[in-house]
């Protein structure tokens, strides 16, 4: 009885096993694709929703940083977003704040920045990006090395699809 059991056990593994193996690489290029989605506000709940996903970028350039959508927003419709997730799979990779060239604040960290000149969008470490003040310069080199390790993956990602412009 007990080697018949024994039996049986070894063959669920031997039948089973594979079959994970099967589902993690299918996790790995399935559904471990880009996706941003953006936060806001509907009425006094906070809510996320998807602003792009893999298939919507048409490539990233790392000299300017702009990252070119298949469609790009208009500024109406960005101007109800705040923030924005950058995901790879279910792992949140960062978020980025949004920069219009309208504002008077200043940021310290990633923003999305609308470029009302070009109209393009721009990951950028900061806005604005001219600030040369010595404390802002140290608060985005800190944040920019906080985020450094989620930063090369999302770079990887976009190099393996083929949407990196270098």
């Amino acid at each position: 009885m007990k080697t018949r059991n024994l039996l049986s056990i070894a063959i669920l593994l031997v039948i089973f096993i594979p079959s994970c193996d099967l589902l993690n690489n299918q996790n790995e290029t399935g559904s471990a694709g880009l996706t941003c989605k953006v936060t806001y506000m509907n009425g006094t709940i906070s809510m996320d929703s998807l602003f792009f996903a893999e298939d919507d970028i048409w490539w990233f350039d790392t000299t300017t940083n702009q990252l070119k959508l298949k469609t790009t927003p208009v500024v109406k419709g960005l101007q109800s977003f705040r923030n924005f997730t950058f995901y790879l799979g279910p792992d949140s990779l960062f978020t980025a704040r949004l920069a219009l060239d309208i504002m008077s604040s200043i940021e310290d960290d990633l923003v999305l920045h609308h470029n009302s000149e070009d109209g393009n969008l721009y990951l950028e470490d900061g806005y604005p990006m001219w600030i040369n003040h010595h404390g802002s310069i140290s608060r985005r080199t800190q944040n920019k090395e906080k985020r450094a390790a989620n930063w090369k993956r999302f770079i990887e990602r976009l190099e393996k699809t083929g949407k990196l412009k270098v």
